[in-house]
């Protein structure tokens, strides 16, 4: 069984969270908000005591409304309880636990909702990805890599889908002695199983590894949210590893984050 981590959180955290409680997975509207090297519990502070908020284009009126009415400390607690209550922990922009190469992407997300636990610095992190609709050698193959980097303290990284993303996952959980050897990042809630087959394999990566979301908890996967959590799969890895891939595919759209990240592809 995953073992639920509590955590006591800091006033940025606590004011990342309140933010993304807010906007989910709309990093550009957090940002608009806050100019690089703002700080969030300054910006909390200065709601709390009346201040008008930064204006912008890309933040809506009733966000702002929303944004006055939660930045107490009881919403706060609120918020945090709920995340407890549904194991879920949060890593934030400020936390230790954060993964470094993702902080390094040009819109990394404000927070992670985590179920398992997140590593920050991992030895050898690599994407492994590939077609939904795979062949059998493509099945293979994705099994045979995700195993071997497992055994070479490599971490697996990947979207949980059918076809090679599961293939891979399931090789690197393979290796028994492999301490850390996946991490599964959604296209929906942290707590939502996408797809729904899959829960078993969900449920073996979170015991060993992670599996984590920018979106908030119990959102359910849309068309748009597999293409924004592919930069994610893309910027936590040192290389990306494409195993099968249609000319227009989902795992087209990682690799090409990857080589905007600077990755090898």
């Amino acid at each position: 069984m995953t073992t639920v981590i509590k955590r006591d959180y800091n006033e940025n955290e606590r004011a990342w969270l309140w933010l993304s409680r807010v906007f989910g997975a709309n990093v550009r509207a957090v940002d608009a908000l806050l100019p690089k090297g703002a700080s969030p519990a300054e910006l909390r502070r200065d709601v709390l005591c009346g201040a008008s908020l930064p204006t912008s284009p890309v933040v809506k009126e009733e966000k702002r409304a929303l944004l006055k009415a939660s930045a107490d400390d009881a919403s706060i607690d609120r918020y945090v309880d709920w995340l407890c209550g549904r194991g879920v922990y949060a890593v934030t922009r400020e936390s230790s636990d954060y993964p470094k190469l993702l902080g390094e992407i040009y819109d990394p997300p404000t927070v992670l909702y985590v179920i398992g636990r997140l590593q920050s610095d991992l030895k050898l992190p690599i994407a492994v990805i590939g077609s939904r609709k795979s062949s059998d050698y493509g099945i293979r193959m994705a099994e045979f890599f995700g195993a071997e980097l497992a055994k070479r303290e490599g971490c697996v990284i990947s979207g949980l889908a059918v076809g090679c993303d599961s293939a891979a996952a399931s090789g690197a959980l393979s290796v028994a002695d492999s301490a850390y050897p996946t991490i599964a990042v959604l296209g929906s809630g942290v707590n939502v199983v996408y797809p729904q087959k899959n829960r078993r394999l969900y449920c073996e990566i979170a015991e060993r590894g992670a599996v984590i979301s920018e979106l908030l908890p119990n959102q359910p996967p849309s068309k748009l949210s597999f293409p924004q959590r592919n930069r994610i799969i893309s910027g936590m890895a040192r290389g990306v590893l494409v195993v099968e891939a249609g000319e227009h595919s989902g795992t087209s759209i990682t690799a090409e984050f990857a080589l905007e990240h600077g990755r090898d592809v």
